[in-house]
Formats: C-alpha cells, sequence, structure tokens
C-alpha cells in the first residue's frame, strides 16, 4: 500500500498567476518609479526651459531637441509627486505579494506526502506512524477538504495537515479514509460516521386480563 500526495494542478496554477500578476505590476511600477516617470518630469522641465527662453517661436527649438533626443514630439505633462510615491507603494506592495507566491509555487513543487503499510511520511521530515496517531480532526473535511492528524513523536505532541486543495484530492482521501481505519470512533473529531440505528425491540405484550375470575 503506496500512496503518494502531489502539489495538485489547481493550486499550482493558483500560485502561478498569483506570481505573474503581483510581479508584473511591480515591475511595471518600478520601471514607471525609477526610469518612466523621472524622464517624463525631465522633459517637461526642459520644454518649460525652452518656452521661457523662446515664448513667442517654442515650437521650432522644441523639434529640434526632441527629435536630437529621439523623445516624442507630444507635450508632455509633469508627473506629480504623489504619483511617483504611488508608484513605490505599489512596488512595495505587489514586490512580497508576487514573491511569495512564486516561492509557493517552487516549494509546493517539490513537496510529496507518501504512505506506506506503517504511515505517513512527507520530504520535509515528517513522519507519522499510524500507531502514534492521537486524533483526526475532520471539523473542516467536507468544507474545505482539510483534516489535521495529532500525532506523538518522541512523547512530544505534533500535528500534520492534510489538505486536498493543496495536494492531490484522490490521494489525499485515501489517506484520510487509511487513517480512520485505525482509529477508534473517539479519536475521530468533526466527522463521525452515523452509528446505525439498532432494530427496536417490542415491548413484551401486557395480559389483557386475568385467565379467571376467582
Amino acid at each position: 500500500m503506496n500512496t503518494q500526495a502531489r502539489m495538485s494542478k489547481t493550486y499550482g496554477w493558483r500560485l502561478a498567476l498569483l506570481a505573474v500578476v503581483f510581479l508584473g505590476y511591480a515591475g511595471w511600477s518600478a520601471y514607471d518609479g525609477f526610469i518612466g516617470y523621472p524622464r517624463t518630469n525631465r522633459i517637461a522641465a526642459e520644454f518649460a526651459q525652452i518656452q521661457k527662453e523662446h515664448p513667442d517661436d517654442w515650437q521650432d527649438p522644441w523639434l529640434k531637441w526632441t527629435r536630437s533626443h529621439g523623445y516624442p514630439e507630444d507635450l508632455p505633462a509633469a508627473k506629480s509627486r504623489f504619483s511617483m510615491i504611488a508608484q513605490y507603494a505599489q512596488l512595495g506592495i505587489c514586490l512580497p505579494i508576487g514573491l511569495l507566491a512564486l516561492w509557493g509555487l517552487l516549494r509546493g513543487l517539490r513537496r510529496r506526502i507518501e504512505m506506506d503499510d506503517q504511515g505517513l511520511s512527507t520530504n520535509w521530515g515528517l513522519t507519522v506512524p499510524f500507531a502514534g496517531i492521537t486524533e483526526l480532526n475532520k471539523e473542516r473535511w467536507r468544507s474545505k477538504g482539510i483534516a489535521i492528524v495529532h500525532f506523538s513523536n518522541g512523547g512530544r505532541p505534533r500535528r500534520m495537515v492534510l489538505d486536498d486543495w493543496k495536494f492531490q484530492q484522490q490521494p489525499i482521501g485515501q489517506m484520510v479514509k487509511t487513517i480512520e481505519e485505525h482509529l477508534k470512533p473517539e479519536q475521530i473529531t468533526g466527522d463521525i460516521k452515523p452509528v446505525e440505528a439498532q432494530p427496536q425491540q417490542n415491548p413484551p405484550a401486557q395480559s389483557a386480563g386475568k385467565e379467571g375470575a376467582e
């Protein structure tokens, strides 16, 4: 009996999407904040200087300057200090989120949970023998697909989370089912299997009366 659960495709694609969106927006904000907006402000400052030096005929000097520097001929609008700060703020928010999503994706691609005849183990160092499991908490199993395995390791209580959204659903479900088979009903909380009702016995019929009158 060997079962292995790796990161689910749904969870992996979600982390990849988050990483792309937030890192992409962080890169965009970094470009605007450190390159694009400062360049726009330099062009706007140069345009203001040309207008000051040539108030009546600024068009020709302006066209000459833009063409010599390879800049567009459109009249520039300077970026405000608030716009600059907004780019830095967006960078500060999006970059950590994107890096965290990327780190979660790369880590998740390497993580796996395995089950054999002796118990469960992970490639990040957890070993959970069936004999050491003290409780299976399934309070969020039906709604979230999360089961928490409580076990004892060297006398110290520990736990392992089985999540069928982060990991492949079918192997995780098989692991939870196998753990249940190794536990007593009182060791399973949150999702106890209903106990079959026992057939009721009819009460003994009461005698209709005394068999005879004295």
